[in-house]
């Protein structure tokens, strides 16, 4: 990324920020969901075009929250889709941005709470930055996160973080007879090799797919997440 493009991301920053001035809890929200999105993205080795439109997104993916809180006093996922568009395309011209990126931007805008055909990477990391933020910040109990992993994440990044700073914050699995946490590189070979929720306790008990076979886990994982 250039460091005109690094300019004109802080320069949204700061006019997102005073866009949503004086609410103080979506300004942390944006701000943390781009941090992991533009973590995401490095690691994901995303291209620098892709990752200015990630962040250019990341910033604005909430935009339709303040419209329609206003219109219809409700900051519904999909009133978001419909309203945020608009406004993101006048702040983003205003500043300067291009027009092929704004209309990338403003179509992650309008599907960043649809979870079916996502088309591009950039979309992806992007739902995928703001459940790990939504998550935390909803304190979710630990079910709705398992399943949240099992059937949104698809990045090996994301679902790593997602299992280390969400899966692990609310869950504390011990081996039978030794006390010790449940390792987060077990873990994320579990998830991966999982089909579906239902797969992932009977894939834990498994001693193959552990480095060490003497430790055994505890059984019905997903009774204890979803008691």
């Amino acid at each position: 990324m250039s460091d005109k493009e690094k300019t004109m991301l802080d320069r949204l920053a700061l006019e997102m920020t005073e866009f949503y001035s004086g609410d103080p809890l979506r300004v942390q929200h944006f701000m943390k969901v781009h941090a992991y999105s533009a973590l995401i993205a490095r690691l994901e080795g995303l291209g620098g075009r892709e990752t200015f439109i990630l962040e250019t997104a990341a910033y604005t993916h909430d935009i339709g929250i303040k419209p329609a809180e206003k219109m219809y006093g409700s900051s519904n996922g999909k009133l978001q889709e419909k309203l945020g568009p608009p406004v993101a395309r006048d702040m983003l011209v205003k500043l300067g941005f291009d027009d092929e990126l704004i209309g990338r931007v403003c179509a992650m805008i309008a599907h960043h709470h649809t979870y079916t055909d996502i088309d591009s990477t950039e979309l992806q990391i992007l739902i995928e930055a703001d459940f790990i933020v939504n998550l935390f910040e909803d304190n979710s109990d630990a079910g709705t996160i398992a399943t949240a992993i099992h059937k949104i994440f698809r990045t090996d990044q994301s679902c790593r973080i997602g299992c280390d700073l969400l899966f692990f914050f609310n869950i504390q699995l011990n081996f039978l007879g030794y006390g010790r946490l449940i390792g987060i590189d077990r873990m994320f070979q579990c998830h991966r090799t999982a089909k579906n929720p239902g797969q992932l306790p009977r894939l834990v008990k498994r001693r193959d797919v552990s480095a060490d076979r003497r430790f055994r886990c505890i059984q019905d994982i997903f009774q204890f997440c979803y008691r």
